[in-house]
């Protein structure tokens, strides 16, 4: 039996872990030239550790729905679930975990760029989205496919390649971080759509938590846009800022993904 409690514990300690290094590099002095990146969200810096306190402190909404998933897949996972769920979101440790990491990644991620406002940590903050991308599209893939652990393995790991592949050469395509997840996000929706048509007499799933998925980041992307230094409705001093509602909102959107993908289940004698 898989040792259901790994679903939480390695998300927690990976929460932990990555929350420690941040504080202790922001008590000590961040490294790197400190505000020189993050300037577009609006929100004025502080003096401190925290430079864009609402920015920042607003990534908890990424940790706790990583944290959440992991203590879902735990009850998941320790229940046994029949094989007719034919689903490895409910019935294996590594694939929630991987989802709980993905979403724990893109929170302590943007946590180093908006409290130190450094180019490493824009950097950070781009990539763990991008993996979180790359999750969604393997694993729509691999669904799609009807595959297994290795094409889901090859693919993410094809991808991961040619995301650090594109920071080492400096992005050849000149193609914006902002833009190449927008495309990522895009991709993973079309082959999740082809998967669900072509699967449609085997498997049952909740469409809904896709649709609410989709409209939560919509109105995530709506109150980035129209809150950027440049937008209408920046206010650079104000407690409450819209980039901040896009970290919350985006992370609702992770977390209806994760749900979507949980309620899928093999539809009575279709067979595996």
């Amino acid at each position: 039996m898989p040792r259901a409690h790994l679903c939480f514990t390695i998300p927690a300690a990976a929460t932990l872990l990555g929350l420690a290094v941040l504080i202790g590099l922001g008590v000590t002095g961040w490294p790197g030239e400190v505000g020189a990146a993050g300037r577009d969200f609006c929100e004025a810096t502080r003096p401190g550790p925290v430079m864009q306190p609402a920015n920042t402190y607003s990534n908890a909404g990424f940790l706790l729905v990583g944290l959440a998933i992991g203590w879902q897949a735990w009850r998941d996972v320790g229940a046994r679930k029949t094989p007719d769920w034919n689903n490895p979101i409910v019935t294996t440790v590594r694939y929630p975990v991987g989802y709980a990491l993905c979403s724990i990644g893109i929170g302590l991620g943007s946590t180093a760029l908006h409290a130190s406002m450094t180019p490493w940590g824009g950097t950070l903050d781009l990539l763990a989205m991008h993996l979180w991308g790359a999750w969604c599209i393997a694993f729509a893939t691999t669904r799609l496919a009807r595959g297994g652990d290795r094409l889901f393995l090859a693919l993410f790991t094809a991808q991961i390649g040619a995301l650090l592949s594109r920071l080492v050469m400096g992005n050849p395509y000149s193609i914006r971080g902002s833009d190449l997840f927008g495309a990522m996000i895009a991709t993973a929706i079309a082959i999740e759509l082809v998967g669900r048509w072509r699967n449609r007499r085997r498997q049952r799933i909740d469409a809904n938590y896709l649709l609410w998925a989709i409209v939560t980041f919509l109105a995530a992307y709506a109150c980035s846009r129209v809150s950027t230094s440049a937008g209408p409705w920046c206010d650079p001093d104000s407690f409450w800022q819209g980039h901040a509602a896009w970290h919350l909102l985006c992370a609702g959107s992770t977390a209806f993904v994760y749900l979507y993908g949980r309620s899928e289940r093999l539809l009575v004698g279709s067979g595996r």
